[in-house]
């Protein structure tokens, strides 16, 4: 279940990234924000989301480890 939830997670990364990227580039010309600044912002943002993506993919990695051993524990008796 831990491991759906891990998937679930990285799936929302991967639509969340572009939709957050468009949101603040069409703010800041709303805004006439420094068009740089924010481009910067989201180049942060997409570094800290991947390694939180590779963080989660690793966890769901190690979850379905944890399942495969525990069924093989449990069909040995």
């Amino acid at each position: 279940m831990e491991a759906a939830a891990v998937s679930a997670s990285t799936g929302a990364l991967n639509t969340l990234l572009p939709k957050l990227a468009d949101l603040l580039l069409l703010v800041a010309g709303e805004h006439h924000s420094s068009r740089r600044a924010v481009e910067d912002g989201v180049e942060h943002l997409e570094s800290e989301l991947t390694s939180m993506r590779a963080a989660l993919e690793k966890a769901n990695k190690q979850w379905e480890d944890v399942d495969k051993q525990i069924e093989s524990i449990c069909s040995c008796g």
